[in-house]
């Protein structure tokens, strides 16, 4: 987890995992400049504290955390103010109003984790005699150009390339189809886990339960 001191440049691999997953960047009339936003299911508010300190130190905004319920639900939201700095950073993060991958991004493992943290998920497939864990990341949003590069910075990272899985089906009523990277045998999903287990949030620790050694399912780090 990120220390309470986090670099500017720890904040800005923060804000780029966070819209790599569950944030985005909107125009706010009538000055028309940009803020950040982002909702999360209530319970992750470790994760938004983090994003939070990372957007002060990057914008020197304040911004607003409140609640909603949706469907018995509640959700905590964070917004920061509309600001020129905001509407910088949007810029490269939009094409029109699809969210798409910078041509200069980098992922490093902080964002990496925090890409986990808001779109992946681990399972144990279980096959005859062999219990293996996965990690899939879902990530219908961007174009499969933009995951194919995606995936091979992932594999820079953890030494193994994720496969990637396009769904013929479309997801969840959009207008796109599931998108995924997969890594689905003991040695890629252990990798992927020990790159990023240091920065996942304790509320998010969760979803590390499958890491497994052996074959074995190892419940907890």
């Amino acid at each position: 987890m990120l220390r309470e001191m986090m670099t500017v440049k720890e904040a800005f691999e923060v804000f780029e995992d966070a819209m790599l997953s569950d944030a985005n960047i909107r125009n706010r009339p009538p000055n028309r400049e940009s803020f950040f936003r982002i909702s999360l299911k209530q319970g992750h508010q470790d994760w938004l504290m983090v994003i939070s300190r990372a957007i002060e130190l990057i914008d020197c905004t304040p911004f607003d955390l409140t609640t909603y319920d949706s469907n018995g639900t509640t959700f905590d939201y964070l917004s920061s103010h509309a600001s020129p700095m905001m509407t910088a950073l949007g810029a490269g993060w939009y094409n029109k109003e699809r969210k798409c991958v910078p041509s200069s991004f980098t992922l490093t493992p902080v964002s990496l984790a925090g890409w986990f943290m808001g779109d992946g998920t681990s399972s144990l497939h279980i096959g005859g005699k062999t219990v293996y864990p996965t990690v899939h990341i879902i990530a219908t949003a961007f174009t499969i150009d933009e995951l194919e590069l995606l995936a091979l910075q992932v594999a820079r990272i953890t030494g193994y390339e994720p496969t990637l899985y396009v769904s013929k089906r479309i997801y969840r009523g959009s207008k796109q189809p599931r998108k995924e990277l997969v890594y689905s045998n003991v040695e890629s999903s252990n990798a992927f886990y020990d790159m990023i287990k240091e920065y996942v949030t304790p509320s998010f620790k969760y979803k590390l339960k499958y890491g497994a050694r052996g074959g074995l399912p190892l419940l907890s780090y």
